[in-house]
Formats: structure tokens, C-alpha cells, sequence
């Protein structure tokens, strides 16, 4: 193919249309990915989870003393519970926080237009434009972060003159209309200005030199400006702009269903991990004693796969985590009456939202 400039065409530039490409409108629009059956791997043995490690009392006092000295004054929460209060009980259970990452990329079209100089032209002559999906984009090395990425359509560029400038390269300046100059302001057109030292004479404006107008600033006095569609150079290049991005998903769901601590809070501290998984699609947890794991894990994907669906977003890897946090109900009796808190996450960090000993606002009980 040669590199001089093609004959150019001029179609109105809204009616542009590349075959295969008639949906995209000059608006981007995504392009739904291919069907295609996600290759899933049988999982792997899966054991049942560990029994909740046991929290003694000596733990549990010393987890609630580091809560009370963690709020802002002494004032708001006093010590005397953690040193008087009586332990009744101490229940161990689990809460069970699964986390799932997911990794997808969607493609969108849309037409633009740049400048044309000149050079090899991509057309329709050299065979048909590919779908969005059956172009190959190289896909970022670190999975799981956020990217992007454009590159022209094969086989869509298209040459014609500038719509804007009707290929003249440039158009009349806004500023001065055409005319290539304006009137002096500081004269305000006279030419001339009153001589500050000698009365009733006059002397030339020195902005303009007595001529009463000025070279206009936008345009230097030639009343063309280069057209701003084309840049000056009369013609442009329009083609299928694909835009691919890379965008990461993640979703947590928190299965507790014998303690108060809100889910929250289950998030943020360590259990033990029972099940760390990566694969294309990974694959619903089906083998927990607790059906409640089973239901959650399977909704979460199930989730995720019919928002991509909706977002014409093609999955690419996923990874899932299931953590077993421990879980300790301590109930104590101070000053004859009863109370209970919970100790979680192997940080023994406290929920304790009725601490009998707090006096004060300035505190949010955590």
C-alpha cells in the first residue's frame, strides 16, 4: 500500500459506518463478549474445618482490659468492671468471613476523528473489521489491578476533508470576524489621545500607533485561524477507537450466625484460612458442614456472575478465601448483674456494646 495521502471521501461525518460497526453511533457502546463455557476445574479435596480455638478467662480479661485503655479518656470507661466483674461463661464458636476477588474485562467501540497528514491508511480494502472480541489484546502480566488500554479497529480508517473547515484548513476568527483587527480600547478607536502635558492638543494613541485599530490578538491580523477539528490540516481520519478495560472486583460475605458482632468487624481481624483457590472460574464451596457456607459462597459468585453479565463483562480469573474466625461469648456478673461481650479474630479484639462502666458521648463503643 502506498503512503500518499488516498483520495478522500465526504460522507456527512454521522454517517460514517464501518460494516459490523453500524451499532456503534459515534457514542461508545460495549460489546457484549463471546459465549463460551468457563473450564472449571474439579476442586480439590476439600477437608471439614478446624474446631474453634478456646478462649480462657485469663485471655478474655486481658482482651477486655486493652479495649477499655484503647478508648480516648479514662473518664468515659472505668476499670472497675474488668477487675470486680465475675465470669459466668465462656462460648466458643466460629464466624466464618469469605472473600472473593474477581478480575474482568469489558470492550467498547466508538468512532473518532484526528487530523490526517497524510500516511498508510487501515481501510476497508484491505478485508473485513473484526469483532471487538476477535481482535487480540495483550492482557496485563499482574493480574487483578486495574488497566487499560486503546487501539484502532483493524481495517476501519476512513479519509474525507474536514467537516468543520470544508477542507480549507482554516476558518474566520471568532474573535476579530474575519476582519483581522479590532478597535484600539485604549483610544477607543480615535487614534489619537489627549497630550497629558500640554493642553487641548493631542497625540498619537501609542497602543496602535494612531491607526484607531489593532492587529487582532487570536488571529495576528490575517482574520483565518487554523480549523481546531482538523488542526490546519484540512482533512481527517475517522475510525473504530476500541477501548478494553481491566476491572477488579471484590465481595465479602460474613456467616455468623451464634453472635451479635457485626459483619463488619468480622472483616477487618484474621481467622484461620481453610481454603485459598485460583483459577479462571473458581468453584463454589460445596463440602462445609455449615450449609450456611455453602449458601453464602454459592450466592456471592452467583452475584458477581450476573453483574458481569449485565456489565458485557467477560470474566478472566478469580480467587476465593474462606477464614474461620474464632469467636468467644464471655458473660460476666458485675454489681448482680449479668453481661456479656465477644472476644473475635485471632487479634482477640472486643465488641462490647453495653459496657456497664461508660459515662460520656465522646466515645463511639466499638
Amino acid at each position: 500500500m502506498a503512503s500518499g495521502a488516498p483520495e478522500a471521501s465526504a460522507p456527512p461525518i454521522d454517517k460514517i459506518t464501518v460494516q459490523g460497526y453500524e451499532h456503534a453511533n459515534h457514542q461508545p457502546v460495549c460489546a457484549p463478549p463471546p459465549s463460551y463455557d468457563a473450564i472449571m476445574q474439579a476442586p480439590p479435596d476439600r477437608g471439614p474445618p478446624p474446631s474453634a480455638p478456646v478462649v480462657s478467662e485469663e485471655e478474655a480479661r486481658e482482651a477486655l482490659t486493652s479495649w477499655v485503655s484503647d478508648h480516648c479518656c479514662s473518664c468515659c470507661y472505668g476499670t472497675d468492671v474488668v477487675k470486680d466483674m465475675v465470669f459466668r461463661d465462656l462460648a466458643s464458636t466460629s464466624a466464618f468471613h469469605y472473600h472473593l476477588e474477581s478480575w474482568g474485562e469489558t470492550r467498547t467501540t466508538a468512532y473518532v476523528t484526528v487530523p490526517y497528514r497524510g500516511g498508510y491508511i487501515d481501510g476497508p480494502q484491505n478485508g473485513p473489521a473484526p469483532g471487538p472480541w476477535d481482535i487480540i489484546v495483550p492482557i496485563p502480566s499482574e493480574f487483578f489491578k486495574k488497566d487499560k488500554t486503546t487501539l484502532p479497529v483493524p481495517h476501519t480508517e476512513t479519509v474525507m476533508p474536514c467537516h468543520n473547515c470544508h477542507g480549507a484548513g482554516q476558518v474566520r476568527c471568532w474573535s476579530c470576524h474575519g476582519k483581522g483587527n479590532d478597535e484600539c480600547f485604549t483610544c477607543n478607536g480615535r487614534g489619537r489621545k489627549p497630550d497629558p502635558f500640554k493642553e487641548n492638543e493631542y497625540e498619537d494613541c501609542f497602543a496602535c500607533n494612531g491607526r484607531g485599530r489593532k492587529d487582532c490578538i487570536s488571529c495576528h491580523g490575517c482574520g483565518m485561524r487554523d480549523c481546531m477539528t482538523c488542526m490546519g490540516a484540512g482533512q481527517i481520519k475517522s475510525y473504530v477507537n476500541l477501548k478494553v478495560k481491566w476491572i477488579p472486583e471484590t465481595d465479602d460475605s460474613v456467616i455468623d450466625n451464634s453472635s451479635n458482632v457485626p459483619p463488619e468487624l468480622i472483616t477487618k481481624v484474621s481467622g484461620q484460612v481453610v481454603l485459598a483457590e485460583q483459577q479462571e472460574r473458581v468453584y463454589p464451596i460445596r463440602h462445609f458442614p455449615e450449609a450456611a457456607v455453602n449458601d453464602a459462597c454459592q450466592r456471592t459468585i452467583d452475584q458477581y456472575s450476573n453483574k458481569a453479565r449485565n456489565m458485557m463483562m467477560r470474566i478472566l480469573q478469580q480467587k476465593h478465601k474462606l477464614q474461620v474466625v474464632p469467636v468467644t461469648r464471655a458473660t460476666y456478673t458485675y454489681k448482680d448483674q449479668d453481661y456479656d461481650y465477644y472476644v473475635y479474630g485471632y487479634e482477640h479484639k472486643v465488641y462490647h456494646p453495653d459496657y456497664p462502666q461508660s459515662c460520656c458521648y465522646c466515645c463511639t463503643i466499638i
